[in-house]
This record gives structure tokens, sequence and C-alpha cells, in this order.
């Protein structure tokens, strides 16, 4: 079968997936096909196919009116977020919240808001055009459930990185060689302190929508918490069809922590 053929010939509306049976292996709802500003990827997620690959398609008028809007952060879809009232400028001695001193630095040097209605330290999330479409509130209270959660609806990872100056960038085309996925902003954070972009996506699940974001970049490192492996080594297969080199990191502990050998390990994999 000529499977370049056969992914050019269905329609899959652009920045949509479609999963369907695989061609090749006939495993289950295991293949799935995302037209990505034009560019056609496809992968199936069972371990022993290895039925994956990427190449651009023709588009329709209505495919580039699509990728017109999407590069101008326009959404015919999604609402405008709104920061919630209660959520207000972050202050390391707001509610005397007993802080560890690395993870109150990280609220700072990710200049995070401060929910007073839930005792929480907010994380703005922002679309690849620099537009603010989501929020993500840490509990600051240990026992607080849930520990993590989304005041939107968005399905827009957490993007961090820093210029020289400290300064945060939010557009991730504005450093597309390398980034490193991790499960939470802290670690983000953490990774973005030594140099090296990060993505948290807030779990161990790889959205569809997460993977067409993270297909901007030339490098993706998959970091997941150490507990993670399984998790970390099914993501890499599936990222492998939207980015041309990624890679496994093998920490010690969470990135969050700054273990010394892990960050090394980070900056040297990310970098050479």
């Amino acid at each position: 079968m000529n499977l370049y053929e056969y992914v050019r010939d269905l329609d899959v509306p652009i920045n949509e997936t479609m999963r369907i049976n695989c061609p090749m292996c006939n495993g289950v709802k295991t293949f799935t096909i995302t037209n990505s500003m034009g560019t056609r990827l496809w992968n199936c997620y069972k371990a022993a196919c290895d039925a994956r690959g990427k190449a651009r398609m023709h588009m329709s008028m209505e495919d580039m009116r699509k990728i017109v809007d999407s590069r101008n952060g326009v959404s015919r879809k999604q609402e405008v977020f709104e920061l919630p009232e209660y959520i207000v400028p972050y202050d390391n001695n707001l509610q005397g919240n007993k802080i560890h001193y690395k993870e109150n630095y990280a609220y700072s040097y990710a200049s995070c808001m401060y929910d007073v209605k839930e005792n929480r330290a907010a994380f703005r999330v922002y679309n690849t055009a620099g537009v603010l479409v989501d929020a993500v509130g840490k509990a600051l209270n240990k026992y607080q459930i849930p520990k993590w959660k989304r005041y939107g609806s968005s399905k827009v990872p957490y993007f961090i990185a820093l210029q020289t100056d400290g300064t945060i960038i939010t557009d991730p085309r504005k450093v597309s060689d390398v980034c490193v996925v991790v499960e939470d902003c802290l670690s983000a954070v953490a990774c973005a302190k030594h140099n090296v972009p990060a993505v948290a996506i807030l779990g161990t699940n790889l959205l569809e929508e997460y993977k067409q974001y993270l297909s901007v970049f030339k490098k993706v490192i998959v970091a997941l918490d150490p507990d993670a492996l399984p998790k970390t080594m099914i993501m890499a297969k599936e990222l492998r069809g939207w980015v041309d080199n990624v890679k496994i990191l093998s920490i010690i502990d969470d990135l969050k922590y700054e273990n010394e050998t892990d960050i090394n390990k980070l900056k040297e994999m990310a970098w050479n």
C-alpha cells in the first residue's frame, strides 16, 4: 500500500485530526491523521507498527483562510478569555503562605498572578499569537484539591522561555529550535531558568492540540517525572510523527527541584 496516497485522499479539515483503523497493521482506532497548516501528519500508536510520517498537501482556499486566521490569532470557536477579577498580582507575602523558597521564587520568576478566592498561584497561558487564552492555578495549600486547575476551557499548554534579561517569551515560534516537555508549570519554569524553553502539559496525557503546538519545534525533549517513564516512552513515539528530532531524558527527580545532574543532562541534550 502507498501510505502517502492513502493519507492524501482522506478528507481531513485543516487543524483537525481523524482517528481510524490502521491501514497497515489493522489496529482498531490506532491510526491518526492530522491536517496541520496544510501538512498531513500520520501515526499509528500500536507499538509494533511503524506507520508514521508527514508530507505537504494541496490546500483549498478555505484551508488557506484558516491558516491566515490562525497566524493572526483569530479563532472562530474560542471565546475571548479574561482573568477572573479575584486573580490579582502575586505577592510573596500574601496570605502568609508558608511556601518553599524555590517554589516562591518560581512564582515570581514566571510573573504569576494570585487567586485570592482559592489561594492559588495562577500561571497565564498564551496561544502562539501571544493572546491570553487561559490560566492554570496551583494550590498553595498542600491539602487542597485539585492541586492544579484550569480557569478557562482552552487546550493550549503552558509555555515559558526567558530572554537573557529575564523577560518572559510567550510565543514558541520565537525560540523554535528546542523545548522540553514536562508535567507541570513549576518544572517548566525551572527549565526556563536554565535557558531551556519548556512546555507543561499539566499531566501525562498528550492531547492532539498539544502535538500540533509542539510541531513548531525542531527538537523536543520529553522529560516527564521519574515515575512516568512508560508514559514518556509512549509520548516520544507519538511525537515522532510531528517533530523531526524527539529525545527522551531520564531524570533522577522532578525537574522543578533542579537536581544538578538532571539540569546538566537537560542542557547538554538541548544544545548539543
